[in-house]
């Protein structure tokens, strides 16, 4: 930020459109500045065509690892471990998170719900508490139904604990529905 020599406060850079001549909001000194039509015009982006990768080149993050590529983003020599493809280029884990950090890669998938733990959860967590299992089995068998064919962990690929949280949970509403069904008949049966 550009400051008044006078009174030193900050001048907003809206007005910087060339030559100019103006005076200070705050204490009115005349100011003169001359703008470099470099600030209007973002940094264009290295030209990884021309880069050179020889055998004594070496990765930017592993200096012990020989070069494969060159970051098309940032222009950082990376070796093959370091190599990301995404979108048909080739880019560093660091181009890749300055990239999410500044929303370039919003469609980016960052993390998956595990619903397989959650209907898992919701099926075995009430059990200390048996009232709540009322509730908690239908929402366990809907979120077995909802998660079944959403994607799937990249950490646990495997649907089991789907199966078990719907096996826990029609055990529990069979519970319930025979619990209700005796205390139907215990005071049916009565005049």
């Amino acid at each position: 930020m550009v400051g008044c020599p006078s009174c030193t406060i900050r001048l907003e850079p809206g007005n910087w459109t060339g030559d100019r001549q103006t005076a200070c909001p705050r204490c009115g000194r005349k100011l003169e500045w001359r703008v470099f039509p470099a600030l209007f015009h973002p940094p264009a982006p290295p030209d990884t065509s021309t880069a050179a990768l020889t055998d004594e080149s070496r990765c930017f993050f592993h200096a012990d690892r020989p070069a494969a590529l060159v970051c098309d983003a940032c222009g950082r020599f990376i070796c093959r471990l370091c190599d990301v493809t995404f979108e048909g280029r080739h880019l560093c884990a660091t181009c890749i998170s300055a990239g999410m950090r500044k929303g370039r890669f919003a469609h980016l998938d960052r993390g998956r719900t595990r619903y397989d733990s959650f209907a898992l959860t919701l099926a075995i967590a009430p059990l200390a508490l048996w009232p709540f299992t009322l509730l908690t089995a239908p929402a366990a068998i809907g979120v077995v139904v909802f998660g079944w064919r959403k994607p799937r962990s990249l950490v646990a690929p495997n649907r089991w604990r789907f199966v078990v949280a719907g096996i826990l949970a029609l055990l529990q509403i069979a519970g319930w529905a025979f619990l209700f069904a005796k205390l139907a008949g215990a005071f049916g049966g009565r005049p």
